[in-house]
């Protein structure tokens, strides 16, 4: 089935211009990278200027200036009907030395992270056995969180910026040898490059936690994202008090 995301620019730091440039890029990325390796049938992703109202039936991904969490970049989530919808903040992510479309600190990638975790796992309720009495939760982006990759958008062919994100052979604890993330940055299952996180839960009890690819990724993630109480992981983490 396919599903379209709409992308709708709020930001007053974001031009419709940036905005619809990375929207281009996460389509790209999506039907040229993500789908095709993933084995799935490609989604749309649109952007529609302030005014314009999406279809009913699209998912909503709408960037804003502010958080309403402090320094939180992005979240996407389901309402009371099952259907998906995010946030991206642009605030935070200016304020703290980033930009709108290059690099792992970006709107672009930002926008990338949520709509490649959304298309995976729409539903928000996935989870993989690790074989050691816990399970990790369904999350793409997460485990490389802090790399991105550029692709080109347009006749101008503009370099612009897109999150990382790990393959199905990656939730596989028994996987030997191969890929297991788009860019090959980790080189065995259940792996995290150093910038990256997993949400773990314990089967016995049902806690969950985060666990870090490095002391430097949970700092910087701290400060930069922390839980909101609407977001994907707060499904998963009800427990925890942080994100």
């Amino acid at each position: 089935m396919t599903f379209t995301i709409a992308v709708t620019n709020l930001s007053t730091r974001i031009t419709d211009a940036e905005a619809s440039l990375m929207t281009r890029a996460c389509q790209y990325q999506l039907t040229k990278h993500a789908a095709p390796v993933l084995l799935r049938t490609t989604w749309k992703v649109k952007f529609y200027k302030k005014g314009v109202t999406p279809p009913e039936d699209s998912f909503p991904m709408i960037i804003m200036d502010t958080p309403d969490q402090a320094n939180a970049l992005g979240y996407h989530t389901t309402d009371d009907k099952g259907k998906p919808w995010g946030r991206v903040f642009a605030s935070p992510v200016l304020d703290n030395g980033g930009t709108a479309l290059r690099g792992a600190m970006s709107v672009s990638a930002v926008l990338s992270h949520e709509v490649l975790e959304v298309f995976v796992d729409y539903n928000v309720n996935l989870w993989a056995d690790r074989f050691d009495g816990t399970e990790v939760a369904v999350e793409v982006c997460d485990p490389v969180e802090a790399d991105c990759y550029d692709v080109l958008v347009g006749v101008n062919q503009i370099p612009v910026s897109v999150s990382n994100f790990v393959l199905d052979e990656w939730f596989d604890a028994f996987q030997v040898g191969g890929k297991f993330d788009y860019m090959g940055t980790v080189t065995q299952p259940l792996q995290m490059s150093p910038g990256g996180y997993i949400i773990v839960r314990d089967l016995s009890n049902g806690h969950m936690q985060a666990v870090w690819g490095s002391k430097e990724a949970e700092a910087m993630h701290a400060a930069r994202k922390p839980f909101h109480p609407a977001a994907r992981s707060s499904k998963r983490r009800a427990a925890e008090g942080h994100h």
